[in-house]
C-alpha cells in the first residue's frame, strides 16, 4: 500500500505534464492568383513544416487578399494556410 500511496500521484503528475504540452500541426502555404476572374498561377509558398504554440497562432493569421488594379485588369491574390 506505501508504494501504491507513492505512485498514484506520481502517475498523475505525469499524466499532467504530457497532456500540457504545444499543439504543433503541419502547414501548407499556397497563393493563388486571379486575373479577372480567371485563375492563372497557383503556386505553394512552404510545405510540409510544422509550426507550434504561438508560431502556429502567426501562421493562420496570414491568410490574406490583395486586389491590384491596373487600367481595366483586376488581378487578386489570395494566401491561404493549411494546416493539419
Amino acid at each position: 500500500m506505501k508504494h501504491f500511496r507513492f505512485l498514484l500521484p506520481l502517475c498523475f503528475l505525469g499524466f499532467m505534464l504530457s497532456s500540457c504540452g504545444e499543439t504543433c500541426e503541419v502547414c501548407t502555404i499556397t497563393q493563388e492568383i486571379i486575373e479577372d476572374g480567371v485563375v492563372i498561377a497557383t503556386q505553394t509558398l512552404n510545405t510540409n513544416q510544422e509550426f507550434c504554440g504561438d508560431a502556429l497562432d502567426e501562421i493562420k493569421d496570414t491568410e490574406s487578399t490583395i486586389t491590384q488594379t491596373s487600367g481595366n485588369v483586376e488581378v487578386i491574390t489570395t494566401t491561404t494556410v493549411d494546416c493539419e
